[in-house]
Protein backbone atom coordinates (compact mmCIF):
# COMPACT_ATOMS: atom_id res chain seq x y z
CA UNK A 1 0.00 0.00 0.00
CA UNK A 2 1.11 3.58 -0.44
CA UNK A 3 1.19 4.97 3.13
CA UNK A 4 1.80 1.79 4.44
CA UNK A 5 -1.90 0.84 6.02
CA UNK A 6 -2.19 -2.66 4.79
CA UNK A 7 -3.72 -4.22 8.28
CA UNK A 8 -5.97 -1.42 9.14
CA UNK A 9 -9.15 -2.57 8.00
CA UNK A 10 -8.70 -6.12 9.11
CA UNK A 11 -10.07 -5.13 12.45
CA UNK A 12 -12.92 -6.41 14.34
CA UNK A 13 -15.91 -4.67 13.51
CA UNK A 14 -16.42 -3.51 16.82
CA UNK A 15 -12.84 -1.55 16.25
CA UNK A 16 -13.71 -0.30 13.24
CA UNK A 17 -16.92 1.55 14.07
CA UNK A 18 -15.76 2.61 17.57
CA UNK A 19 -15.99 6.91 18.42
CA UNK A 20 -14.81 8.51 20.97
CA UNK A 21 -14.43 12.46 21.60
CA UNK A 22 -11.33 13.62 22.27
CA UNK A 23 -11.99 14.64 25.87
CA UNK A 24 -9.13 15.68 28.44
CA UNK A 25 -6.89 18.15 27.92
CA UNK A 26 -8.01 19.06 24.64
CA UNK A 27 -11.83 20.18 25.70
CA UNK A 28 -12.09 22.45 28.49
CA UNK A 29 -15.30 20.86 29.09
CA UNK A 30 -14.59 17.11 29.81
CA UNK A 31 -14.38 15.49 32.92
CA UNK A 32 -12.32 12.51 32.07
CA UNK A 33 -10.11 11.10 29.84
CA UNK A 34 -10.83 8.39 27.52
CA UNK A 35 -7.67 7.64 26.18
CA UNK A 36 -8.49 3.88 27.37
CA UNK A 37 -10.63 3.31 24.36
CA UNK A 38 -8.44 0.54 23.07
CA UNK A 39 -8.02 -1.33 26.40
CA UNK A 40 -12.23 -1.13 26.38
CA UNK A 41 -12.50 -2.25 23.25
CA UNK A 42 -10.08 -5.01 23.51
CA UNK A 43 -12.28 -6.18 26.73
CA UNK A 44 -15.18 -6.30 24.43
CA UNK A 45 -13.69 -8.09 21.80
CA UNK A 46 -12.67 -10.47 24.02
CA UNK A 47 -16.35 -11.07 25.26
CA UNK A 48 -18.14 -10.74 21.70
CA UNK A 49 -15.56 -13.62 20.73
CA UNK A 50 -17.15 -16.02 23.03
CA UNK A 51 -20.58 -15.10 22.16
CA UNK A 52 -19.28 -15.36 18.09
CA UNK A 53 -20.08 -12.03 16.73
CA UNK A 54 -17.08 -10.33 16.22
CA UNK A 55 -17.25 -9.51 12.44
CA UNK A 56 -20.86 -6.90 13.18
CA UNK A 57 -20.17 -3.52 13.05
CA UNK A 58 -21.23 -2.74 16.67
CA UNK A 59 -21.28 0.52 17.55
CA UNK A 60 -19.30 1.89 20.62
CA UNK A 61 -19.05 5.06 21.96
CA UNK A 62 -17.13 6.99 24.70
CA UNK A 63 -17.31 10.45 25.65
CA UNK A 64 -15.61 12.27 28.41
CA UNK A 65 -18.19 14.47 30.16
CA UNK A 66 -22.20 14.60 29.72
CA UNK A 67 -22.69 16.69 26.79
CA UNK A 68 -21.69 13.54 24.77
CA UNK A 69 -19.85 14.60 21.58
CA UNK A 70 -19.71 11.03 20.72
CA UNK A 71 -23.10 10.67 20.57
CA UNK A 72 -23.35 7.44 23.23
CA UNK A 73 -26.68 7.80 23.47
CA UNK A 74 -27.29 6.87 19.47
CA UNK A 75 -24.76 3.48 19.83
CA UNK A 76 -25.08 0.09 20.57
CA UNK A 77 -23.24 0.08 23.72
CA UNK A 78 -22.17 4.03 24.91
CA UNK A 79 -20.05 4.91 27.81
CA UNK A 80 -20.33 8.50 29.00
CA UNK A 81 -18.12 10.24 32.24
CA UNK A 82 -20.36 11.84 34.96
CA UNK A 83 -18.47 13.55 37.53
CA UNK A 84 -17.05 11.97 40.36
CA UNK A 85 -17.80 8.59 39.92
CA UNK A 86 -17.29 6.06 36.67
CA UNK A 87 -18.47 6.07 33.44
CA UNK A 88 -22.03 5.14 32.82
CA UNK A 89 -23.08 2.64 30.72
CA UNK A 90 -25.76 2.69 28.29
CA UNK A 91 -27.42 0.32 25.85
CA UNK A 92 -29.38 1.11 23.36
CA UNK A 93 -33.58 1.33 23.98
CA UNK A 94 -33.45 1.42 19.46
CA UNK A 95 -35.51 -1.46 18.30
CA UNK A 96 -32.90 -2.49 15.47
CA UNK A 97 -29.94 -2.37 18.46
CA UNK A 98 -32.39 -4.23 21.11
CA UNK A 99 -33.59 -7.08 18.56
CA UNK A 100 -29.62 -7.35 18.38
CA UNK A 101 -28.47 -7.22 21.46
CA UNK A 102 -30.82 -9.77 22.51
CA UNK A 103 -29.73 -12.52 20.25
CA UNK A 104 -26.34 -11.87 21.23
CA UNK A 105 -27.53 -12.72 24.74
CA UNK A 106 -29.33 -16.13 23.49
CA UNK A 107 -25.95 -16.69 21.80
CA UNK A 108 -24.00 -16.35 25.09
CA UNK A 109 -26.50 -18.29 27.00
CA UNK A 110 -25.95 -21.16 24.47
CA UNK A 111 -22.07 -20.92 25.23
CA UNK A 112 -22.43 -21.47 28.77
CA UNK A 113 -21.89 -24.24 30.89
Amino acid sequence: MKHGLTGENKRSGLRLNSLSCVALPTCGLALRKVSALPDILSKFEAVLEEAGPTEDAISLRITGCPNGCARPFLAEIGLLAKPRTNMRFILSQLQWHAARAASYRQASRSTMP
